[in-house]
């Protein structure tokens, strides 16, 4: 059970960063495409289109793994509760079958 925290506790923390990576990251790129286009440096600008954009596709492949890799996680514990639930299902009937024979 301990390690289902802790599981818990580092989905929680990996989450917070991705959202903090998703609200900030776009804007640090926009800020700084805008300001190499303003000064003119215009193959740069290019290149750095380039980029950007290879980086959000990278980043974005990355959290679509990292996602189906919580969701595998969860399903996991899913069935595991289903199990012992089942376990603990068949020990009350066993023990109000015992207690009927009293």
């Amino acid at each position: 059970m301990d390690s289902f925290f802790k599981q818990v506790r580092k989905t929680e923390n990996e989450a917070r960063r991705w959202k903090y990576a998703a609200w900030t990251l776009p804007f640090i790129a926009l800020v700084i495409l805008l300001f190499v286009n303003m000064i003119g440096w215009d193959t740069l600008y290019q290149k750095l289109i380039i980029v950007v954009v290879v980086a959000f596709f990278s980043v974005s492949i990355f959290w679509w793994w990292w996602a189906l890799d919580r969701i595998c996680h969860v399903i996991q514990q899913l069935h595991n509760t289903e199990k012992r639930l089942t376990e603990v299902k068949s020990e009350i009937v066993k023990t109000r079958d015992s207690l009927k024979d009293l």
